[in-house]
C-alpha cells in the first residue's frame, strides 16, 4: 500500500488525484494539504473532491503529513515549494512535483537535491504541452541547423 500526500488537494488537480487514490486498493490518501487561507480547511478531502469521504481532513500541517506518507505529489504554487520538497526529503518520502513557475535559479536547486533524493519534477501534466515537446524532436529532424524553432 502506498500512502500518498496531496499538497494543493483543493486544487482541480488535486481534486483528482485525491478521487483517484479512492478508487485504488493499492493507494492510500495519507494527507491532504492546502495553504493557510483555504476555504475548504477542516473538510474531507474525499467530500471535496468526489463526495465520498476518505477521513482525510485538509489541513495545513505539512511536518504531521509527513509522518505518514511514502510519497508526496505537489500541484500549488512554486512560493514555498523548494522548502517543502526539502522537508519531505528530510521525512525520507518520495516527491512528485507538478508545480509550474519556478525560476531558472529554483530549478537548478531542484535539479540539485542531495545524492538519494527521490523526485519526479514533471512542471506539466497537459497533454498537448506533452505532445508539442515530443513532437518538437521530430520536427527538428526536417529543418536545418540554422532555423529558429
Amino acid at each position: 500500500m502506498v500512502r500518498i500526500a496531496i499538497i494543493g488537494a483543493a486544487g482541480r488537480m488535486g481534486r483528482r488525484l485525491v478521487s483517484l487514490i479512492g478508487e485504488d486498493p493499492e493507494l492510500t490518501l495519507a494527507a491532504a494539504l492546502e495553504h493557510d487561507a483555504c476555504e475548504l480547511l477542516g473538510q474531507d478531502a474525499g467530500v471535496v473532491a468526489d463526495g465520498k469521504e476518505q477521513g482525510v481532513i485538509i489541513t495545513t500541517d505539512l511536518a504531521a503529513a509527513l509522518t505518514d506518507a511514502d510519497v508526496v505529489i505537489e500541484f500549488s504554487l512554486p512560493a514555498g515549494g523548494l522548502e517543502r520538497m526539502k522537508t519531505a526529503y528530510a521525512a525520507g518520502c518520495a516527491y512528485v512535483l507538478c508545480t509550474t513557475g519556478f525560476s531558472e535559479a529554483e530549478k537548478e536547486s531542484i535539479h540539485n537535491l542531495p545524492e538519494g533524493a527521490r523526485l519526479i519534477f514533471a512542471p506539466n501534466f497537459s497533454v498537448g504541452v506533452n505532445l508539442l515537446f515530443a513532437l518538437r524532436g521530430q520536427v527538428a529532424k526536417f529543418l536545418d541547423e540554422d532555423y529558429d524553432i
